[in-house]
């Protein structure tokens, strides 16, 4: 049963970002609509197990919609601010360097950790690369640029603009 809410979980959120892309494109044909529909249930089928996870229920949960919907305004100001200053390190040549961050976090659910990941990575100047799980802990690797020399200021500024936001999300 647990697999199937996970499955039905899955497609839902799938298909309501098909339909969200794919809105304004074409007329909402049934060639269109069956589609979406394959792609969604291909989707869950294969992913519903590590996106839903072990407790497929608390996407079902209002309060962390609510969380996430005041989530994404935040999300896009970060985006905006770190494309702003990339280009401007970029613009006036006040390049100070690259390396690689390992990033320690207490997130500690699969879904968590992607949603970190993936927000961490679309913000300007900086990827995920890997991440390691030691002693019950997980670490992100993040390429960054225009990186200053002190390590654990840069830790901060990466994951602290997300990693309270994501964790009441996807944490209980």
């Amino acid at each position: 049963m647990k697999n199937f809410l996970a499955n039905l979980i899955t497609f839902i959120f799938a298909f309501g970002m098909w339909f969200l892309i794919s809105y304004g494109e074409n007329d909402f044909s049934y060639k269109s609509l069956a589609i979406g529909i394959l792609i969604s249930l291909i989707t869950s089928l294969i992913m519903g197990d590590y996106f839903a996870g072990r407790n497929p229920l608390r996407f079902l949960n209002v309060r962390r919609m609510y969380i996430f919907i005041f989530y994404i305004p935040i999300l896009v100001f970060g985006w905006i601010k770190s494309a702003f200053l990339t280009s401007l390190s970029i613009l006036t040549n006040n390049h100070k360097g690259n390396a690689i961050v390992k990033v320690p976090t207490d997130i500690k659910s699969i879904y968590g950790t992607f949603l970190l990941s993936s927000a961490i990575s679309v913000s300007p100047g900086t990827l995920v690369m890997d991440i390691k799980e030691d002693d019950s802990k997980n670490y992100l690797y993040v390429h960054c640029t225009n990186l200053d020399d002190d390590i654990k200021k840069a830790q901060k500024i990466i994951s602290e603009e997300h990693e309270t936001w994501i964790r009441r999300i996807s944490e209980k």
